[in-house]
C-alpha cells in the first residue's frame, strides 16, 4: 500500500524548468532573512491572535516573545556576508 505521507513529483518536470532552482535558491534565503527580523514575528503573532483560541494565543505570545528577542539581540551582517547575500539574492 502506498504512504499517503509520500509526496511524488513527476520526474525531471520540475527541477528542468529553466530557473527553477535559482528561484528556489532566493526564495530559501529570502525567507532565512524575513525570519531573522522581529517583523515577521510582530505579523505571525498578529494573525495567530486573530484566529482566538487559546492554542493560537500561546502561539502568538511565543511568536511576541521571539520578536522582542530579536530586537534586544539584533544580527548585525558584516560587509562581507552582505556583499555575498547581495550577489545571490539578484
Amino acid at each position: 500500500m502506498r504512504d499517503p505521507a509520500a509526496v511524488s513529483l513527476p520526474r525531471g518536470r520540475v527541477l528542468s524548468r529553466p530557473g527553477y532552482l535559482e528561484q528556489f535558491r532566493r526564495r530559501v534565503i529570502q525567507d532565512a532573512i524575513s525570519e531573522a527580523l522581529p517583523g515577521y514575528w510582530q505579523r505571525r503573532a498578529a494573525a495567530f491572535a486573530a484566529v482566538g483560541t487559546p492554542s493560537a494565543d500561546g502561539t502568538a505570545d511565543a511568536c511576541r516573545r521571539h520578536a522582542e528577542f530579536l530586537t534586544a539581540n539584533p544580527v548585525d551582517l558584516d560587509e562581507a556576508i552582505a556583499a555575498e547575500l547581495e550577489a545571490v539574492v539578484r
